[in-house]
């Protein structure tokens, strides 16, 4: 019996992951173009597969983010000691990678 609770209150903390909040009418998400359609029809297969799989999405997310920041972070050094205007262009792709890597979603959709 234990065990059965146990399996429900995961299985309902990992639904309130993948819920989706209401949003004011008129405006639009980060990644969402304006005029979009913006909340599909969303089925419960979807939501059960958002639900489980984003744990372990964030968990992969994690370690990428890990990596990059390994990678970043002596890139960034070795870069303070260059030209100027090499340094400015290439910090902001090192920039824009960590970003995109570490940066959201952090749900799977």
């Amino acid at each position: 019996m234990r065990r059965f609770v146990s399996v429900g209150l995961i299985l309902l903390v990992l639904a309130g992951c993948a819920a989706r909040s209401p949003r004011p009418a008129g405006t639009t998400g980060a990644y969402e173009t304006p005029g979009a359609e913006s909340d599909p029809e969303v089925s419960v297969a979807g939501t059960v597969l958002s639900a489980i799989a984003t744990p372990f999405y964030l968990v992969f997310k994690t370690v990428v983010c890990a990596t990059t920041a390994v990678i970043a972070v002596p890139g960034a050094a070795v870069l303070a000691l260059t030209d100027r205007a090499f340094e400015e262009r290439k910090r902001q792709e090192l920039d824009e990678g960590v970003a995109r890597n570490c940066g959201p979603p952090y749900v799977v959709r």
